[in-house]
């Protein structure tokens, strides 16, 4: 039995704060994960999302509606790789993700030893990647599906899908899903639709692992 007011609260919390970014976001991981197979928005683990564009701006609007917990950062120049946001009140955590592009690859890191620095700097950061073509959506893509919609979904103009929460349809609160959702999850859990409790740690198509961030060149 789900707690619905929770449900509303944690939901409302989410689209107002990311209605501030101004920028691409997604429910990512096991939050898309539940969200396209269970049809739900699980409030029993932390909820993921990924942002694309400038991390500082990101950071600064979330931190309108949420205390930032801790930050994983570059450790050449102090960039945030990502971080993760407490709401005070209702104490559900938010973990955010900063996708990097290269070659044909938008990246995210991951702390795979949960060492979590209280400075942010990593003895080595991981890196996964997902083809640019489940994120990246053209205008006139855009433009076609912001004028259909047959499939219970709008377009942003940032090329993500923003749907109603399932369970609460009616309140009518809407978050966004990357463009190529099914994909997504092809990738990060090759066996996505057999219901499990746990998933662990999504897989990617490409992975690098670095000392370092200095010599990593990221696209614009």
């Amino acid at each position: 039995m789900i707690d619905r007011q929770r449900l509303v609260n944690v939901a409302s919390i989410i689209q107002a704060a990311t209605d501030g970014l101004n920028m691409k976001w997604f429910l990512a991981f096991g939050s898309l994960l539940h969200w396209v197979r269970d049809k739900e928005l699980s409030l029993n683990e932390d909820i993921d999302i990924g942002v694309m564009g400038d991390p500082d701006a990101a950071i600064l609007a979330l931190s309108t509606y949420f205390s930032p917990a801790h930050i994983i950062r570059e450790d050449h120049n102090g960039q945030p790789l990502c971080a993760s946001f407490r709401h005070d009140h209702s104490g559900f955590i938010l973990d955010c993700f900063f996708w990097r592009k290269k070659d044909g690859y938008y990246y995210h890191a991951y702390d795979q030893n949960m060492s979590m620095p209280a400075n942010g700097i990593l003895n080595e950061y991981t890196f996964k990647g997902v083809p640019c073509d489940c994120f990246d959506v053209s205008k006139p893509v855009i433009e076609k599906y912001q004028k259909d919609l047959r499939y219970g979904r709008d377009m942003t103009d940032h090329g993500t899908w923003k749907k109603v929460v399932p369970n609460i349809q009616e309140e009518g609160i809407q978050l966004c899903l990357p463009w190529s959702y099914g994909r997504c999850l092809d990738i990060w859990y090759p066996d996505w639709a057999t219901t499990r409790s746990q998933f662990g740690v999504s897989l990617s198509e490409h992975s690098f692992t670095v000392k370092s961030c200095k010599d990593i060149v990221w696209e614009k």
